[in-house]
């Protein structure tokens, strides 16, 4: 097996599909916002994602492979659009099944990207692991 090392930052495919959605909109013009949940609500926060876009058409979900991002590093929008030597970028969804006392467990997403817009007002809604710093 080889590793190909990476010699100076890359623009990542997540960095391009978000400037892309926000086209005419300057990356220090964009405003975020976190919100850090108890795993208590892990599942309750996964419905209500689930809820929320099942009726938005157009909205496209990415899974994200974050191979430097530990769990003690919140992962952002500034953070997807930087030029890094190893950026976050699109990898396969990953899920937790979570015991919740049924049959079967509830399924929860680990890191996803949702792009979306309401009335031609782009956005975009990260969930992922780790601590904001």
């Amino acid at each position: 097996m080889f590793q190909i090392i990476r010699t100076r930052a890359e623009q990542s495919t997540i960095s391009k599909l978000l400037r892309k959605h926000f086209d005419g909109y300057l990356p220090h013009t964009l405003v975020t916002t976190g919100r850090t949940f108890p795993v208590a609500s892990q599942v309750d926060v996964q419905v209500a994602l689930d809820e929320f876009f099942v009726q938005d058409g157009s909205a496209q979900r990415f899974g994200l492979h974050s191979p430097h991002h530990g769990a003690m590093q919140a992962l952002g929008i500034a953070q997807l659009l930087q030029h890094m030597p190893f950026p976050v970028d699109l990898g396969p969804l990953q899920y937790d099944d979570i015991d919740v006392g049924e049959v079967i467990p509830a399924r929860c997403v680990r890191q996803a990207l949702w792009l979306s817009n309401v009335d031609g007002l782009p956005f975009a809604v990260l969930i992922g692991e780790g601590k904001s710093s």
